[in-house]
């Protein structure tokens, strides 16, 4: 048992039998690998966004200041050395960085500089705050549980912030998004130039140890500011600045973006193709008449430290790439181009990973030794790496994205994960690998530029149907569902269904999906295959409904939950077949008109004639979450029981009882009931805290397994047999892993199967830390009996 086993604590629940008790065999971290240089086991690789290198000349390396997405614990900067392993971080997003990515970062022989978003005097202020490259302290973290290194503030005078080491430049600008924005500049056609601005609004960042040079674009500037005194030197206005990069005893160069921009992708809307130019200031401000133009989408630069060759990251995706210019001589001319043209969506199997298969390109940098270093952050996850001279890859360090689910492919045994935000990568996984990482990012499923319709969010189910191809299916788009089909040759999944109750709150101006019908029932076939939305495949328009998401089960059939009056109950949409590109077909009717109210409007009900309506038991008032196995016709259902008043009922929980019901389809019984635990004891008779709940349920044979939501050592995965209702244990890492499930945030945080070996893997989202947790557990010993109910 040790320390992987735990009792039921604090829960009012009767005494576990110590042979129902489940030890865990092996456990781990499933968040992503790449050797070296691995982080120090405290915390998790963040999703690199920018990189700049500071070069020390009484040093022989060099060390690499990325930014990144936080995540619930607040990371947003970390800083890497080839010689040290781990350094620290910068500070977190409540204090520093605001909560929103930071496209801009900045090192030199001294300092680590970043941008800083923070309100003063109501006023959202811009500017940018110096932290000590090579002095850390550590602090507690949340609730005591670790403590964290971070790099030191290096204050200066005059500096404002709660630490005195930040510098204010200018006010932000409010960024309208969607229909809100639209409006505006329709109404106010000069509005548009305010859009210009992109988000975040510091655009670029570069120091020398002298000088430190900040674009910004709120006020169209570039700030040059005095690195020992953190006093501004001069003002350069400048339209549109990008990236910038200063010259070693030189100029510098800035990326001018487009002035009749396009805005793609919809996942970065800063992102603007359109004519860019490079262009040479010298320290004064003066363009000195040399740019390049034959650059697309230039997302970063970086001069060598010889001040030589310039390097840019074009995140175009007819190249994403990395372009080196000599800017050695009175005219640039480019040298080489790294990478394969299209990057990791190219053929000839288009999401495929490989050395030299970029993605949409945040940060690059070269050191002393000519070693190229490229930062990538997409929506399927960030990646660092470091090139040798030569080209080829030194090493890797990744991760997933943000909110990350997992779950094993159908009929890999496991061998192939999809994990990440909706599903976005594909791993690899040797389960018999006795050291070292046990997984491989070997592919990304998600391209935002061909298919920029497919906006996935976090979690995700998979699904093999009866044509022998996997489907993903993701809630809580918009407040529908939407699934994605796989696309022949290829490891990207292409958007294939839409489906959504009319859940838009009276808002007829959401812009996702485009030219949805509003508030009523509709529903999306990607009909002409080319996997984007368009006004004549909406396949299904029809009353309002109150359903939020849909599922598949492994004959193509699917349900959705229908509450009507005192009517509750499932609703199964039979599978109609295939279309011509693989999209599953179905039948969306749900109502049927009968008859006028007294105002005259349409009454509806179900039409039963169309639809297979199947009631909930007596037992569940209100039904939160639903698995089905349609193999042996075995629904699970979660929810609350009436007694529990609506008051009580917390959001964030899948419910206070399990159910599993036999031959739901044909005589339904229920089997077994399971009372989950669902709040503290002091917290009975009122709406428990959202950490002392089950967020996230999974199924595997006869195995239910719960985790619950809570940030603290309480965080566990409980586990009972659903077909007694026995109560077998829990399952909780060790001290390399924190001892702490740790914040399970979205609903489909917790994937379970039974390998062919007999072992079971449970996936298992630990948000705090953006990582996933494996447990690998043998088959308990489950004494059998008949129905029972665990209270």
């Amino acid at each position: 048992m040790g320390e992987d086993v735990a009792n039921l604590t604090g829960w009012a629940a009767a005494a576990i039998p110590p042979e129902q008790r489940i030890t865990v065999q092996k456990y781990y971290r499933h968040c992503g690998g790449g050797e070296p240089p691995p982080f120090d086991g405290r915390l998790p690789a963040p999703d690199p966004v920018a990189i700049s290198l500071g070069l020390d000349p009484a040093e022989n390396d060099s060390s690499q200041e990325a930014s990144s997405q936080s995540d619930d614990l607040g990371i947003t900067g970390t800083k890497h050395t080839v010689r040290t392993q781990f350094m620290g971080m910068m500070e977190t997003s409540s204090r520093v960085w605001g909560g929103s990515e930071s496209r801009a970062v900045a090192a030199d022989s001294r300092y680590v500089y970043a941008r800083v978003n923070r309100t003063l005097n109501g006023r959202p202020m811009q500017g940018v705050a110096r932290f000590f490259r090579d002095q850390f302290f550590d602090k507690e973290g949340p609730r005591g549980l670790y403590s964290m290194r971070w790099c030191r503030p290096a204050p200066f005078p005059g500096g404002e912030g709660p630490d005195g080491n930040e510098l204010y430049l200018t006010e932000s600008v409010p960024y309208l998004s969607g229909a809100k924005r639209l409006a505006e500049i329709a109404a106010h056609p000069e509005a548009a130039e305010k859009y210009r601005h992109t988000r975040p609004q510091i655009t670029g960042m570069s120091s020398d140890g002298t000088l430190l040079v900040v674009a910004e674009d709120i006020t169209q500037r570039i700030h040059m500011i005095n690195c020992d005194t953190m006093q501004r030197v001069r003002d350069i206005p400048f339209r549109y600045p990008g990236p910038v990069a200063l010259v070693p005893g030189g100029g510098l160069w800035v990326v001018q973006r487009p002035r009749d921009p396009v805005e793609v992708p919809v996942w970065l809307p800063w992102a603007e193709v359109g004519e860019y130019v490079l262009v040479e200031l010298d320290r004064l401000g003066r363009p000195t008449g040399r740019e390049i133009r034959d650059v697309k989408l230039p997302t970063a630069i970086a001069v060598s430290p010889d001040g030589h060759r310039l390097l840019v990251a074009d995140s175009h995706p007819q190249r994403l790439q990395v372009p080196t210019y000599d800017i050695s001589g009175s005219t640039p001319k480019l040298m080489r181009r790294f990478g394969q043209p299209g990057g990791v969506y190219a053929g000839p199997i288009p999401g495929r990973r490989g050395p030299d298969r970029l993605n949409y390109l945040s940060g690059v940098g070269e050191d002393c030794h000519g070693c190229l270093f490229v930062t990538s952050r997409a929506p399927s996850g960030s990646w660092i790496r470091r090139y040798q001279p030569d080209g080829t890859l030194a090493w890797e360090r990744y991760t997933a994205t943000f909110m990350n689910g997992a779950a094993a492919v159908p009929n890999t045994d496991g061998s192939r994960v999809l994990i990440g935000r909706g599903g976005s990568n594909l791993l690899e996984v040797n389960y018999e690998r006795l050291s070292g990482p046990l997984d491989e990012w070997i592919a990304v499923t998600w391209d935002p530029f061909r298919y920029p319709h497919d906006v996935r969010k976090h979690g995700f189910r998979l699904y093999k149907l009866p044509n022998d191809r996997v489907y993903v299916v993701i809630n809580d788009i918009d407040s529908g569902t939407l699934v994605l089909r796989e696309e022949p040759g290829s490891h990207v999944l292409v958007p294939s269904l839409y489906m959504n109750g009319g859940q838009y709150h009276g808002d007829p101006n959401r812009l996702y999906p485009p030219d949805h019908p509003g508030k009523h029932r509709f529903m999306w076939r990607d009909v002409n295959g080319n996997g984007h939305i368009e006004k004549d495949e909406y396949v299904f328009v029809g009353p309002h409904h109150n359903a939020r998401k849909w599922l598949l089960d492994s004959k193509g059939d699917l349900w959705e939950y229908h509450q009507q009056a005192n009517r509750k109950a499932l609703i199964r949409h039979r599978l109609q077949g295939f279309d011509t590109h693989g999209n599953p077909v179905y039948d969306f009717t749900l109502y049927c008109e009968v008859g006028r109210d007294p105002q005259g409007r349409p009454r509806y009900e179900v039409d039963t004639e169309r639809v297979e309506l199947f009631p909930i038991p007596p037992a569940l008032d209100e039904l939160r979450e639903w698995i089905y196995d349609a193999e042996r016709d075995v629904m699970f259902l979660f929810g609350f029981p009436p007694e529990l008043p609506s008051e009580c009922r917390n959001v964030w929980s899948v419910g206070s009882v399990a159910l599993r019901v036999e031959d739901f389809t044909t005589r339904p019984r229920v089997s077994s009931q399971i009372a989950l635990p669902y709040g503290k004891p002091e917290e009975q008779g009122r709406k428990p805290d959202a950490s002392n709940v089950i967020r996230s349920v999974a199924v595997a044979d006869d195995l239910l397994f719960a985790a619950i939501t809570r940030t603290s050592t309480e965080g566990h995965v409980w586990v009972w047999n659903t077909r007694t209702g026995g109560f077998l244990g829990v399952l909780k890492p060790g001290p390399s892993l924190w001892g702490e499930t740790s914040l399970v945030d979205i609903p489909e945080a917790v994937h379970a199967f039974h390998r062919a070996k007999g072992e079971y893997v449970v996936f298992v989202e630990n948000n705090w830390k953006n990582l996933q947790i494996v447990y690998r557990i043998q088959a308990p010993q489950i004494p059998d009996g008949g129905p029972t109910v665990s209270r």
